[in-house]
């Protein structure tokens, strides 16, 4: 069989090859010394205005994010409406509840801290809130109040709110409402703020307590937790521990986080006795790991220290992972809290102790 060598430039959207004989005499076909070609294919990103690369799902991606916060959001609506029908609190006939829900909530919710409210308006005013039910960052860690436009837009806010002498949101904007003009541009719109959830369970708090004064028979504790876990409840972002799998290795015990400090240990460990000795001397040494993870010794019939460099290839002998259909190298991570490192391609050599 003739010796051939095969040259291949992968790149991202095409694949450049290049074939010669291993003979400088010989020729490939048609007296040609090198046979070449490229294959050309779409690339798997796609291209913004500005030549910035963009995942190709990242478009349906965003779409389907919407409809599930707009489909959630219905689902709450619906949620509470048929609860507050239950409970008396919002009429049954279609032609009413329409007219119910068109009324303006504004001075419902400034009145409602002080005086009684009918049933109907009382309900008006807790599917207002369900509907302008602010925001709520999920995030682990909380930030501090200058960073971000809505942290520091609803610190303004708050601000106006105690400014004016009010002691909840919707009293503030009850104020705005009167003094709001459709037809004047300079007006102080009531909608395109920021605000937060806190703002808003503190005011359903105030308004519960007036109203259940004046309708204890009606307003009772379980029904306030109903609506309120209909109006407030997120889900929360974490990750179900059901679906992690059982260890192989303890009985009774979940697997290790990819990015816990042990299971990287365990990775590095692991390839580091996937190594083999390549060459005439391969029979001759033997992988041993010791305690150190940064250093382990391989016996021969003297002692040879092996030391990791990055993209050094220097050293009478390599030592490469035993063929096993991947890349013949080492994925290497860092074994600390700060997480996984880049992974990188290391070369073991070999130098006399």
């Amino acid at each position: 069989m003739a010796d051939y060598v095969l040259g291949l430039d992968i790149g991202s959207s095409s694949v450049g090859w290049a074939l010669i004989h291993g003979d400088e005499n010989a020729t490939i076909s048609n007296g040609q010394k090198i046979v070449a070609g490229v294959r050309v294919f779409p690339e798997g990103v796609d291209r913004t205005n500005t030549g910035l690369e963009r995942p190709r799902g990242q478009h349906r991606r965003f779409a389907r994010g919407a409809r599930r916060v707009h489909q959630r959001r219905r689902q709450r609506r619906k949620q509470l409406i048929a609860i507050l029908q239950q409970s008396a609190l919002l009429p049954t006939e279609p032609e009413e509840l329409k007219s119910v829900l068109t009324t303006n909530p504004y001075p419902l919710r400034a009145s409602g801290l002080d005086e009684s409210l009918s049933l109907f308006e009382f309900g008006r005013t807790l599917f207002h809130l369900c509907q302008r039910r602010g925001f709520k960052s999920n995030r682990k860690q909380a930030k501090s109040s200058d960073d971000g436009k809505v942290a520091r837009e609803t610190a303004e806010l708050q601000d106006l709110i105690e400014a004016a002498d009010c002691r909840t949101l919707g009293e503030y904007l009850a104020q705005l409402d009167e003094s709001y003009c459709h037809t004047d541009a300079d007006s102080d719109r009531l909608r395109g703020r920021y605000t937060l959830r806190s703002m808003y369970e503190k005011e359903f708090a105030a308004l519960w307590q007036t109203q259940a004064t004046h309708h204890p028979k009606a307003l009772t504790e379980k029904l306030k937790a109903d609506i309120h876990r209909a109006i407030f409840y997120q889900r929360p972002l974490r990750f179900d521990p059901d679906v992690i799998g059982d260890c192989e290795l303890e009985p009774g015990e979940k697997r290790a986080s990819r990015s816990h400090w042990l299971a990287q240990q365990f990775r590095m460990l692991q390839e580091i006795n996937l190594l083999k000795a390549m060459g005439r001397v391969a029979a001759l040494y033997s992988v041993k790991v010791s305690a150190n993870i940064n250093s382990f010794q391989v016996n021969m019939r003297q002692n040879i220290a092996v030391e990791m460099r990055p993209g050094v290839v220097s050293g009478r002998t390599t030592f490469i992972k035993a063929p096993s259909g991947e890349h013949p190298s080492i994925n290497a991570a860092s074994s600390n809290e700060r997480g996984i490192s880049s992974k990188k391609e290391f070369i073991i050599q070999t130098t006399k102790a």
